[in-house]
């Protein structure tokens, strides 16, 4: 059986041997402290749930926030380099070319490439 319903079968044993000694006032007063006692374990019990589903919630919008910024800068590092690259192959057809305009080109790409050494 779950915590639940063992607890629900307290309560409701106490609720009925409530009704048998609701002539003794001392036994009365020991039955109604145990169903007190067994909602008090209830409603913690219903408690540690609601927490359980917040953190797991937040656990879940953590991880979609984690996710999203991930997936950002992997995007933009992809574009980083297409363009990286792009714009290289473009220098090089300048060169091939061998206009006027290629010395642009070739600016863009020593900014591009890593430098060697002197």
């Amino acid at each position: 059986m779950k915590t639940e319903e063992l607890l629900m079968k307290d309560y409701n044993n106490a609720s009925d041997l409530g009704g048998l000694v609701k002539n003794d006032p001392e036994k009365l007063e020991l039955v109604m402290k145990e169903k007190d006692n067994v909602r008090n374990e209830m409603i913690k019990m219903e408690s540690v749930k609601m927490e359980l589903k917040c953190k797991r919630e937040e656990i879940k919008a953590e991880n979609k926030r984690t996710f999203i910024k991930v997936a950002t800068e992997t995007a933009l590092g992809i574009v980083t380099i297409l363009g990286s690259w792009y714009w290289a192959k473009k220098t090089f057809q300048f060169d091939e070319e061998g206009t006027i305009t290629s010395t642009l080109g070739r600016g863009i790409l020593n900014n591009v490439m890593p430098k060697g050494r002197k």
